[in-house]
């Protein structure tokens, strides 16, 4: 039996901005229409589409409607927005990026040099009061660990194996004999691993 997570452990909307001249993303970037592009775990059926306006607002539906709303500040490297859901706000600090026409959401970033999908990632969430930095060390010889650092739950440390295909990362640790859990994440080889990827719409 196998359990599924997100790539950080929390379920957070991030937005992202095309490289800036200091290597980051032009938070100009951000305004237009995106589309999720779907993982291994996902529903083809209830993907997201993300807009995102000039005037500094944003909107996030599915096919059954509205997800969240609400407004964002960007800068080259981290994206801080204040969303509204279900009666309640947040305030969601995290790391993006652009590459071409992809939107890569909850980023880890290369921490020191990598080959493909090969070494080593770093990436830091905020949510209201809860924050969590990873590190994941991924290996040629298709082992794996990962570290978090949490406000809630403390340390969280895992070691197990991990594949690729296109644009997809599977991350698998055992937790009993029986049972082990995978972590989905999408990928821009060699630029960032993501907890979502969006392609933006013509």
């Amino acid at each position: 039996m196998r359990a599924a997570l997100g790539l950080a452990f929390l379920g957070v909307c991030v937005l992202t901005g095309c490289p800036g001249p200091d290597g980051g993303s032009d938070p100009d970037d951000l305004v237009g229409t995106w589309r999720q592009v779907p993982g291994p775990n996902d529903d083809v059926s209830d993907l997201e589409t993300l807009t995102i306006a000039a005037d500094g607002t944003y909107s996030r539906t599915d096919p059954g409607g509205l997800l969240d709303s609400g407004t964002y500040d960007a800068d080259s490297e981290r994206v801080t927005i204040h969303a509204s859901a279900n009666g309640e706000d947040h305030t969601i600090d995290q790391g993006y990026l652009i590459a071409g026409d992809q939107l890569a959401v909850g980023t880890l970033l290369p921490d020191g040099d990598v080959d493909g999908m090969v070494g080593a990632w770093h990436g830091e969430i905020h949510q209201d009061a809860e924050s969590i930095a990873v590190d994941l060390e991924l290996r040629a010889d298709n082992t794996a660990t990962y570290h978090a650092d949490t406000t809630e739950d403390g340390i969280i440390d895992f070691t197990g194996t991990w594949t690729a295909s296109n644009s997809d990362v599977i991350i698998t640790w055992p937790v009993s004999p029986t049972m082990s859990v995978n972590l989905y994440a999408k990928s821009i080889a060699g630029v960032a691993i993501a907890d979502k990827l969006y392609q933006r719409a013509p």
